[in-house]
């Protein structure tokens, strides 16, 4: 009896060879010196949640979906979740230029942009993916942030609708703050079951570049970055800025999902935890040298930003 297989298509080879060799190996990922292997249905499986994942954007039959990336094992993971979908898969790799990226995508229309990147890897000090892979918050920040992180994400999963633009705040492990904007969404299966969740990330200073070609607003960003311990007037930055109050705090609450003295707050908050470094620096000194009202400010505000007070933070990293 012939042993023949026909296949469909690409997607329908691949679900066959699933079934068929579920626990031979697939991919092998080099790490370490040493090649670590991933299983037909290891692989699989991180389609199936791959494609919960683009369905839940909206992706459907016609639309296309655009990866920046080297070869790795997510390229293959996420164009058989595209083309289950019925989608198009646009690849571009990290060796072209930016305005090869922007001309493609700009042609093409894609729904979504998925794009590698090794900031968190280097953020927490892992040599690849790899080794990052596995490890949760509870490994890598103080156990309140985790907590707080963990909240948010069984929200999302309980409501089943994204949340986006969150700022939230990352730690590496010598405690030095990164701010993020982040936008998760929750993982459904076909049968509307939660899997769970999916998040974007993007580095919260780049948003200020923004103003970049506004020459009035980037003279008002660095004039708030380079005076954030002062007392600043929001509506003398709107001033500087050379437009109304109103309009200043519509426009910086649109490119940075804060108010201007949510932002900066951020700002005194990031630069506390260098200064908390130092032993011989009171926390009621850091708090005035800041512009907060007292230590007691400083401290609720401390908290509300990093989810553990100014005292716990040195003790958990000087």
């Amino acid at each position: 009896m012939s042993d023949h297989v026909v296949f469909e298509n690409l997607v329908d080879m691949f679900l066959k060879s699933v079934e068929r060799y579920r626990t031979r190996r697939l991919f092998g990922v080099k790490s370490g010196g040493a090649y670590h292997w991933l299983t037909y249905g290891e692989v699989g499986e991180q389609v199936k949640r791959f494609r919960g994942g683009l369905s839940s954007l909206g992706v459907k039959q016609g639309d296309r979906v655009a990866i920046i990336a080297n070869n790795r094992v997510e390229w293959a993971v996420s164009a058989y979740a595209t083309y289950s979908l019925g989608a198009q898969f646009v690849p571009m790799y990290e060796a072209q230029q930016p305005k090869d990226w922007q001309y493609i995508l700009k042609d093409c229309g894609a729904k979504v942009l998925l794009a590698a990147n090794q900031y968190l890897v280097e953020l927490y000090e892992f040599r690849t993916e790899a080794e990052l892979i596995g490890h949760t918050d509870f490994d890598l920040l103080p156990r309140r942030l985790a907590e707080k992180f963990r909240r948010d994400d069984l929200q999302i999963m309980e409501r089943r609708k994204p949340v986006t633009k969150i700022v939230e705040i990352f730690l590496n492990r010598q405690g030095i703050p990164s701010w993020f904007i982040t936008s998760k969404y929750p993982i459904l299966s076909k049968t509307n079951q939660v899997l769970g969740v999916m998040g974007i990330i993007q580095d919260y200073h780049q948003r200020r570049e923004l103003f970049s070609g506004q020459q009035s607003m980037a003279r008002v960003m660095n004039h708030l970055h380079a005076q954030f311990r002062e007392k600043l007037s929001i509506r003398q930055l709107a001033e500087m800025g050379g437009i109304s109050l109103r309009q200043f705090e519509r426009r910086f609450q649109n490119h940075f999902n804060l108010t201007p003295q949510q932002y900066l707050i951020k700002l005194r908050i990031q630069e506390s935890c260098d200064l908390l470094m130092s032993p011989n620096l009171k926390i009621g000194e850091i708090a005035i040298d800041l512009g907060f009202y007292d230590q007691s400010s400083f401290t609720l505000q401390f908290k509300k930003q990093m989810g553990l007070t100014p005292l716990q933070y040195r003790k958990q990293y000087l």
